[in-house]
């Protein structure tokens, strides 16, 4: 797979910004296929396997989009979405809850996140919902292509 690194508009030529994703999710056997997965695809990724501290973690990391499990060890998900709201330096980050747990269904935008996955979830979907909500920035990525 060759990623575009560069894009030129007339004679000036600009690099193009690959997405980097965190990923916090508590179950290593699925943080690995995410993080495999997205490698694949030609998307940066950071994985956090706890739920403390994600607000600094990403003011350090600077992701594009955050993809959070809703059931984590001694929080939700939807409050560490509703933190990362909260605050300024983390507010415009896109957040992607997923969860198989059904009363995170019925809630999910008063966490305030962007957009919400029910497990189990194809990865097609997954990445379409990712260029969704990428495209919706500011910023100029280069999104890789999936088969």
């Amino acid at each position: 797979m060759n990623i575009i690194t560069q894009a030129r508009v007339g004679k000036i030529s600009f690099p193009l910004k690959v997405p980097k994703i965190l990923v916090v999710e508590d179950d290593p056997t699925l943080a690995e296929v995410l993080e495999e997965f997205f490698r694949f695809t030609g998307y940066k990724v950071h994985i956090s396997y706890g739920s403390e501290d994600i607000v600094e973690l990403s003011k350090q990391v600077r992701p594009d989009l955050i993809l959070l499990d809703y059931l984590l060890p001694r929080t939700t998900g939807g409050e560490i979405c509703r933190e990362l709201k909260a605050n300024e330096e983390t507010e415009c980050i896109p957040v992607i809850i997923y969860s198989a747990f059904s009363k995170a269904i019925l809630s999910p935008s008063k966490y305030g996140c962007d957009s919400f996955l029910p497990k189990p979830f194809e990865l097609n979907d997954l990445i379409d919902q990712i260029e969704t909500l990428l495209a919706r920035s500011s910023v100029v990525f280069h999104t890789p292509d999936f088969p």
